[in-house]
Parts: C-alpha cells; sequence; structure tokens
C-alpha cells in the first residue's frame, strides 16, 4: 500500500513542479493530467482508506494476532503481511489487498505498466477481517483458518489441482447433467462446481489443522441445521458437516469424537443426505463425492504434516480439561506451552460436556464469554512461553 500511496504523491508532486516552468499550453496539458490523476485517486481512495489505519497501528488482541501469524506460516507458502480489520459488514473473511488493487488499477487509463508496486517483501497485503460485534470469539478462530485456507487455494493453486486430479470422473456426471432438461449449461455449472470444490478444500485445510475445533465452530456457525439453496456459492451445510465428519473418522479422531455421543449423534443425523430433486442438485452431489479423496489429498500434502495430531491431543486432554474446568487458561501441561488448537479443540470439548452434550451446548459454547477469554489468554500465555524458551535457546548457544 505504502508503494502506491507515495506513486500518487510522486505524480502529484513532478506535475506540480513541471507546473513552475511550464508555458500556457504545456499547463493546459498538466492541469488535464492531474484532473486524470485526481479522478484515479479518488477511485482508489475508498478501497484503501479503511485499512490505512489498520496498517499502521496494533490491534491489541495479541491471542488474535498469535493466531493469525500461525494461519500465515502454515498455510501460505508465499506468506503474507496481515492486517486486522474489524468490520460489521463481514463475519470471517480475508482478502488479498494487492490483489484487489491492481485488478483496480489495471483498469485505469492512466496508470501504465509498473510492476515494481506489486512486489512484496514478506508477502502480499492481506486483510483479515473479523466480526466488530464479536472480535474476541476464541471458539471461532477455526473458522478464521478456513478463510485463509482461500488465500492458501490462490495461491498454491489448489481448485485447479483437484478438478484436474478428477477431470475424467467427472465427465460423465457433466455429461448426465447437460443432457437432462433442465436447461443446464456447461460453462455456469462447471464455474458453481469449483466454487463449491475451493470450500471443502478450505473446510479440509481447517480440520486437518484445528480438529474437532472447526467441527463444532462450523456446526454453531454454518450452522448445520440450515438447508443451503442448491444455486449457491456454498455446498449444503449439511453436506460440509458430514465431509468434515469423515475427514477428521479417517485421521484418527473417532476416539476424541466419541466423548461427545449426544452432539456428534445429532451432527451424524443431520448431515444425512436428501435423495436429490433436480439434474443439478444430483451432478453437484455427486460431483462433490467424486472430488472428495483428492481434496483430503492435496490438503494433507499443503499442511505438510502441520495438522493437529490426535494421539498428541489426548495425551493432553485430561489436564486441559482440569484446568478449564478449574477456570484456569490451560497454556501450559508439564511445563510446556500447549498449541493453540489443541487449545480450542479441549475447550470446544469442555463446553459441550458442561452444557449437556446437546445440540444446545454447542450454541452456547461458541456464546461462552467466560471461555473464550480463557482460551484467547492461554493463547497468548503459550506463545509467551514459546518466545521466551526461544531466546533461552538462542542464548545458551551463543
Amino acid at each position: 500500500m505504502g508503494r502506491l500511496i507515495e506513486r500518487f504523491r510522486s505524480e502529484r508532486a513532478a506535475i506540480l513542479a513541471e507546473l513552475t516552468v511550464a508555458t500556457p499550453e504545456e499547463r493546459d496539458v498538466l492541469a488535464r493530467r492531474l484532473e486524470r490523476l485526481f479522478i484515479d485517486l479518488k477511485i482508489f481512495q475508498p478501497h484503501l482508506t479503511p485499512f490505512v489505519r489498520d496498517a499502521s497501528t496494533e490491534s491489541g488482541r495479541l491471542g488474535l494476532q498469535v493466531i493469525i501469524e500461525s494461519l500465515v506460516k502454515t498455510l501460505l507458502p508465499k506468506g503474507a503481511d496481515p492486517v486486522l480489520h474489524l468490520e460489521e459488514r463481514h463475519l470471517y473473511a480475508t482478502m488479498d489487498l494487492a490483489r484487489s488493487l491492481r485488478n483496480l488499477w489495471d483498469q485505469l487509463p492512466s496508470a501504465g505498466v509498473d510492476d515494481t508496486l506489486w512486489e512484496w517483501d514478506s508477502g502480499p497485503p492481506v486483510v483479515f477481517f473479523v466480526p466488530d460485534l464479536d472480535p474476541d470469539n476464541a471458539m471461532y478462530l477455526p473458522i478464521l483458518a478456513h478463510e485463509v485456507g482461500h488465500q492458501a487455494v490462490w495461491q498454491s493453486d489448489l481448485g485447479n489441482k483437484v478438478m484436474a486430479a478428477c477431470a475424467q470422473d467427472l465427465q460423465p456426471l457433466f455429461d448426465q447433467a447437460l443432457a437432462s432438461n433442465e436447461g443446464l449449461q456447461a460453462h455456469p455449472l462447471r464455474r458453481q462446481l469449483r466454487l463449491w470444490v475451493d470450500e471443502i478444500i478450505c473446510d479440509a485445510l481447517a480440520a486437518v489443522l484445528c480438529g474437532p475445533g472447526f467441527l463444532f465452530a462450523a456446526a454453531a456457525f454454518l450452522p448445520v441445521s440450515s438447508t443451503g439453496t442448491v444455486d449457491s456459492t456454498h455446498p449444503f451445510p449439511r453436506e460440509r458437516v458430514r465431509l468434515t465428519l469423515e475427514l477428521l473418522r479417517d485421521r484418527g479422531w473417532t476416539d476424541v469424537l466419541d466423548q461427545a455421543p449426544g452432539v456428534i449423534g445429532w451432527l451424524d443425523a443431520v448431515s444425512v443426505r436428501n435423495a436429490p430433486e433436480s439434474a443439478r442438485e444430483g451432478f453437484l452431489l455427486g460431483a462433490l463425492d467424486v472430488a472428495a479423496p483428492h481434496v483430503r489429498r492435496i490438503a494433507l500434502e499443503h499442511l505438510s504434516g502441520a495438522g493437529l495430531d490426535p494421539a498428541d491431543f489426548m495425551n493432553l486432554q485430561d489436564e486441559l480439561r482440569r484446568l478449564l474446568e478449574k477456570g484456569v487458561p490451560p497454556a501450559q501441561v508439564a511445563g510446556k506451552p500447549v498449541g493453540h488448537w489443541n487449545i480450542v479443540a479441549a475447550a470446544w470439548l469442555h463446553r459441550i460436556s458442561a452444557g449437556g452434550d446437546s445440540p444446545r451446548s454447542v450454541a452456547q459454547g461458541a456464546a461462552d464469554a467466560l471461555t473464550n477469554g480463557r482460551v484467547l489468554k492461554a493463547i497468548e500465555l503459550a506463545r509467551i512461553v514459546e518466545l521466551w524458551e526461544e531466546e533461552g535457546a538462542h542464548d545458551a548457544g551463543a
């Protein structure tokens, strides 16, 4: 953003300097250049202004900053310069600000070609949108992992990798859908499928990374009880929860999920697939079945072993539960800092158990201010311990 703002400033300064020595005829030309620059600036200003202050100030939300730093490191191979933005119009979302501004820049007749504007030392600026009315909800942090997944899909071309892997098996489904009497067209159908595939890739990345924490957060956030629509850019919530349950069980989380039999039984029941009501719906559901194994494989490859491990979690769980029951932020076990996704998963299981292991306990868990506060504090304290240990190891090796 700084380069772009400086570009406008330098262009304005150059025009004003030329005006001081210009002839009357040259001044008319310079005036038109200045007017075009003013028009360009007016176009850019609404896109830049909301984030300039965010980029130059600290939010003070250390726990949230720790999560964002971790998500960038784990999910985005090209990195990112994160900008935290609280806004009531967004729930959770991410936006590659550089890509958005470049698309706008390329449409300006006076912009010219300048690739140096879009070169970044530590990755492009990415805006992390967090709901202004509930910015400290730690139980929903796995939803932010899903949203960062969209940037991973873009940076690493994950959607195209999935589509290429299953193209041959998808073709009969396309042929069948296009031969129906619904008047379906190939391009819109492929476009919608690609959007659905991108969503389940992001779900898979978040589920591998966050474990059951993502399942419970998604059940409350979507919510799983909503029906969705066949023409939506997002798959039906029940399909997303079903695929997440399958992935977690495949990853070895069954014994952990069985600790919440009431909630898991409910999620299994509400995620049962209904018979498709149209050729479009039949195609999309069949295509999800074809794509799902490739999605899981590519998500695991992208994370390169960074996912939450069920065996590690179960080794920590009893102590994490004990601390949570006592109202203590579970930042350390046996003197070692606890990973933040272990903390979030343990908090979800604690709140579900305390709430009676019912569907209502999921909604109550997401809204519990005390638990949210303790989880964020635990994430902050664990990171402080990590930094302390890293500094100690550095001093010992010096």
